[in-house]
C-alpha cells in the first residue's frame, strides 16, 4: 500500500448549515507508483474517488477540480513529477502546514 497526502481541499459552496455542498480533494503519493495522484469528490457514503497517472491529472478534465479544491499550487509539483524530476516531499508538506496550521491528512491506497 502506498501513502497519499491530502494537500488540497475545497468545496463549490456551502449548505445553510455551513457544511460543504460538494467537497473536492487532491492527494499526492511521493512513492514510486504508477498512479500517484488521487482525486476525491463529496464525503461519506456519497463520496467517490480514485488514483490517476500524472498525465491524467494534468489533463484539462481535472482543471475545475484543481480550482474548487484550491489546489492549483500543486500543478507545478505534479508537472515536476511528470517530468521525472525530484520533488521535495518535506518542503511540500511544510508548505501545507504553514498554510493550514496542521499536518495533512494521509491515507494508504493501492497506487499500483
Amino acid at each position: 500500500m502506498a501513502k497519499y497526502y491530502t494537500l488540497a481541499k475545497g468545496s463549490n459552496g456551502t449548505q445553510p448549515s455551513g457544511a460543504p455542498i460538494w467537497s473536492h480533494e487532491i492527494s499526492i503519493c511521493f512513492e514510486s507508483v504508477s498512479r500517484p495522484i488521487a482525486f476525491a469528490e463529496d464525503l461519506g457514503h456519497g463520496g467517490s474517488g480514485s488514483t490517476f497517472t500524472v498525465e491524467e491529472a494534468l489533463s484539462d478534465l481535472w482543471r475545475e477540480h484543481f480550482i474548487i479544491s484550491e489546489g492549483e499550487w500543486l500543478i507545478p509539483i505534479i508537472t515536476k513529477i511528470h517530468e521525472g524530476k525530484v520533488v521535495d516531499k518535506k518542503a511540500i508538506i511544510d508548505n501545507y502546514k504553514a498554510k493550514n496550521g496542521t499536518e495533512p491528512y494521509s491515507f494508504e491506497a493501492a497506487g499500483t
